[in-house]
């Protein structure tokens, strides 16, 4: 993801931990990313959750 994206994201929710929190859902609402982005940012923070 580039930069442009990573400083949207970032203002859109306020924190990085808050990205972490978020549901590929509320990643995609914000408007800066497609959905496929979306669930990789979400497996990012969870790679537990997706096996």
């Amino acid at each position: 993801m580039g930069e442009v994206r990573k400083n949207r994201l970032l203002q859109s929710f306020g924190s990085i931990e808050k990205i972490k929190q978020a549901s590929v859902e509320e990643l995609v609402k914000v408007g800066v990313i497609p959905k496929n982005v979306a669930e990789k940012v979400w497996k990012y923070f969870h790679p537990q959750s997706s096996e």
